[in-house]
């Protein structure tokens, strides 16, 4: 998780906090890899470090007048998957994003889907991603880098940046390893002091809150 200036990690148990490295602001979304590494998205472009902590390696810089978010590496583990806007404050700039696959090894970039954003890929063989206040998906080949076929509706009312220019475009949902989907439902969602004072919590299936033993943020 970000706080500040530093990316950090914690056990779900709890315990303390440990920095893994300093972060230029904004982040733009995170992943954590198989081979435990940990990408992200900043001003400059895609970062890589270890989750044992270090510094952080230029890994996708960006274009002239590019915003990235979202890292994910793909299952052949020199491809990744994020997002890219050339959008302005202006426009629904995460909405207009493109879906893109970059290989580390020789830099070439793959759109494989344009209109959305947060996307992500999932055992399934699916690429899921966000658009509106809705979440999609479409059968994904990573090895073709290809989407096949159209997207299929799966949820709908999912809660989204109310300011696409001060955020990242997240679709705020997960894809467990097994499968199951997570996601925010609920009204656009402001920046501001009261996001700075949440917390995390695991919620059962019956809807029982119990908070994890993390500092709010």
């Amino acid at each position: 998780y970000f706080v500040g200036p530093q990316l950090r990690r914690i056990a779900i148990t709890g315990g303390t906090p440990v920095v893994i490295c300093a972060v230029e602001a904004p982040p733009f979304g995170a992943s954590w890899a198989p081979d435990d590494t940990i990408l992200f998205g900043v001003r400059k472009g895609i970062m890589r470090v270890s989750a044992n902590g270090g510094s952080p390696e230029l890994v996708v810089p960006v274009k002239e007048g590019e915003l990235v978010s979202g890292p994910q590496l793909l299952p052949d583990g020199e491809s990744v998957l994020f997002t890219v806007t050339t959008g302005t404050s202006a426009q629904p700039m995460w909405d207009t994003a493109q879906i893109v696959v970059q290989s580390l090894k020789t830099g070439e970039r793959t759109i494989v889907w344009k209109g959305g954003s947060d996307g992500r890929y999932v055992s399934t063989g699916h690429l899921v991603y966000a658009a509106g206040d809705a979440l999609f998906a479409v059968a994904f080949d990573p090895s073709r880098r290809e989407v096949v076929g159209g997207p299929v509706s799966l949820v709908q009312g999912l809660a989204r940046p109310q300011n696409q220019a001060a955020s990242d475009g997240t679709g705020n949902y997960a894809v467990s390893a097994t499968g199951t989907l997570v996601y925010l439902t609920g009204a656009r969602l402001g920046i501001g002091p009261a996001m700075a004072r949440a917390a995390l919590v695991w919620v059962s299936r019956e809807g029982r809150e119990a908070p994890l033993p993390a500092p709010p943020r």
